[in-house]
């Protein structure tokens, strides 16, 4: 847990009397102001009581607070405890929402899959907010990953990978004679020209690619096996690929990172594409020639992103540098994008990058600021530009690994420092765009907005943007904000009074709501 600079609840009134005594004034403000929808005080001063994910449901957002389990509509009103729900199912545990590497979660009709412990097993658990059902039984002791691809749903986990009937709860195995978990990787399961491909992990050190065809349920998967002068590792096996790497589908292919040869010696970590058949498996291009590893599209930097007819990845090359590469799907096509000094692409804004106004929202490392700080590029030298200018002896990213930016309202949203705290920026592409939508006067606690990618710290739902602020370290206050569609319009009004407000009445106890840890 990071260290956060904490204020208990003498300092928050402290500072609601200088902000009240010194009579703030109406202020410009950014088009996006943040409205505080819910708050939770704990008994007692635990980090573990904060709100540390959230997924959507429709227009809702479905959320967790130590042993408590909300749903909101947005409004102090319509933001409902459903606890008791959860409580009278048996439920002790619950895993939910996307980040860089897992898929915990789906919607499907409106109503929230994901998975749960209940009792001795982990299980497939629905709610829309009103109603908690567990749907599977005995399901398996880990969660995995769980998919929703051409009207099927599928899971991964430490027995199988099998298909899921959500309205009986029945579960079909597709693979289930090898002993341990499949890779859970954000992409390790898609659809690819009506078949099934899976990236899976056997524990014997044989990670593969595996097809199965949804026409004939009943044959077992067909292993994407090692060839001589293409694909994997000549004297091992069905071992090729490392938890991790995703499977992107892009032009009627899949294309994913492993080992490859020459027919004679091991070609190191490289781009390949498969269009699910063993004679369609094939390497695009060695990116770092010989037994060097390219590691493209690597979970922890940026991972596959389109934009204008290409494919736009992370990629190490001769220089030991990550850097931009793009792609057609062919060898002569496989470039790199030459950025001078940038390295690192999305190092510290893990997963895919969002395109705004023609642009990739991403971070570049720039050496001679010995930062890691936010860009926005259409894959040219002159259309690349740095989104904040760096005046702090801080990066722009954020504080640790950022979660990827998110769209809304034809913008993107995203983490950044401002000053010494996390911020909510937002950009449309350009440094004159681009203005942070909280600041370092927002927060009561430094880090109080969270930036751990499993925190879902940016979520939309309908026509709302939530995000989460906490006192991790101090109070253990916890509250839920929503930023509104933009107008334009300089209100006048000074939001930054009503949130301090907010979190001194509450340290003052006027509302306090007892946590129990549960959530994971």
């Amino acid at each position: 847990m990071k260290n956060r600079i904490a204020l208990g609840a003498v300092a928050l009134l402290a500072s609601l009397n200088i902000f009240a005594s010194a009579g703030v004034a109406g202020a410009a403000i950014p088009n996006y102001t943040p409205e505080l929808v819910y708050t939770v005080v704990p008994s007692g001063v635990n980090n573990d009581n904060v709100i540390s994910g959230m997924t959507a449901i429709g227009d809702k957002v479905f959320f967790c607070t130590g042993e408590q389990f909300f749903i909101s509509d947005g409004t102090t009103a319509g933001t409902t405890d459903i606890t008791q729900l959860f409580d009278d199912e048996n439920i002790s545990r619950v895993w939910f929402g996307t980040n860089h590497e897992d898929v915990r979660s789906i919607v499907v009709d409106g109503i929230l899959y994901f998975f749960a412990e209940v009792g001795a097993f982990t299980e497939i658990v629905a709610t829309d907010g009103t109603f908690v059902d567990v749907v599977t039984t005995e399901l398996g002791d880990n969660s995995g990953g769980i998919y929703y691809i051409d009207g099927s749903v599928f899971v991964a986990n430490d027995t199988g990978v099998h298909t899921v009937n959500l309205d009986t709860g029945v579960v079909t195995t597709i693979q289930g004679d090898y002993a341990s978990e499949p890779s859970n990787s954000r992409f390790s399961v898609v659809g690819l020209n009506g078949k099934i491909l899976f990236h899976y992990d056997n524990n014997t050190f044989d990670n593969h690619i595996v097809v199965w065809n949804p026409s004939t349920p009943l044959d077992a998967p067909i292993a994407i096996e090692p060839s001589s002068g293409g694909l994997g590792i000549i004297e091992t096996h069905l071992d090729y690929m490392y938890d991790g790497f995703a499977l992107f589908v892009w032009n009627n292919a899949a294309y994913f990172t492993a080992y490859g040869n020459d027919g004679t010696d091991t070609v190191g970590m490289e781009l390949f594409k498969t269009d699910g058949t063993q004679g369609g498996t094939v390497l695009v291009k060695d990116i770092n020639p010989g037994a060097g590893d390219s590691w493209a599209s690597y979970y922890g930097d940026l991972m596959f992103t389109e934009l204008n007819g290409k494919l736009y990845f992370s990629a190490t090359d001769t220089t030991d540098d990550s850097r931009l590469y793009a792609t057609d799907g062919t060898s002569a096509g496989t470039t790199l994008v030459d950025l001078d000094t940038l390295t690192d692409p999305g190092d510290n804004a893990e997963g895919q990058a969002p395109i705004v106004n023609g642009k990739m929202i991403t971070s570049f490392y720039f050496p001679s600021a010995d930062d890691e700080d936010w860009y926005a590029t259409d894959g040219t030298m002159a259309g690349t530009e740095p989104l904040i200018s760096d005046t702090a002896d801080y990066s722009n990213s954020c504080y640790d690994e950022c979660a990827e930016a998110v769209l809304f309202d034809g913008n993107a949203f995203f983490l950044a420092f401002d000053g010494d705290v996390n911020a909510v920026w937002v950009t449309d592409g350009t440094p004159a765009g681009t203005t942070p939508v909280t600041d370092s006067t927002f927060s009561p606690s430094a880090y109080g907005i969270s930036d751990y990618l499993d925190d879902e710290p940016l979520v939309v739902a309908g026509e709302n943007l939530f995000f989460a602020l906490s006192d991790w370290d101090g109070t253990g206050v916890s509250a839920l904000y929503k930023v509104s569609p933009g107008t334009l319009a300089d209100t006048g009004t000074d939001a930054q009074f009503a949130v301090w407000a907010g979190f001194g009445l509450l340290a003052a106890g006027v509302m306090v709501v007892v946590a129990r840890r549960r959530n994971a």
